[in-house]
């Protein structure tokens, strides 16, 4: 359990890492600068895009499948 927690947390610190020369590659990419503020919105369209986008693929994760009846309330008779 330990190992998965410290995988857990290798990742998210990758995650961050990237996250910041991305952004800093996507400040430059859309031309902002220390003064000049007017890429903003396009760098803000852009990062919301590439976070929304995993939803997307939340298709690709392989669901339970259940075998046999299913377990619930189905057992009990009403009168």
């Amino acid at each position: 359990m330990a190992f998965v927690m410290s995988a857990i947390a290798i990742a998210i610190a990758l995650a961050f890492t990237v996250n910041d020369y991305l952004g800093v590659a996507l400040a430059s990419y859309v031309g902002e600068t220390g003064d000049n503020f007017s890429g903003l919105p396009h760098g803000l369209l852009i990062q919301v895009v590439c976070t929304l986008l995993p939803l997307f693929w939340s298709f690709c994760i392989p669901g339970e499948k259940s075998k046999g009846k299913k377990k619930g309330n189905s057992d009990i008779k009403s009168n």
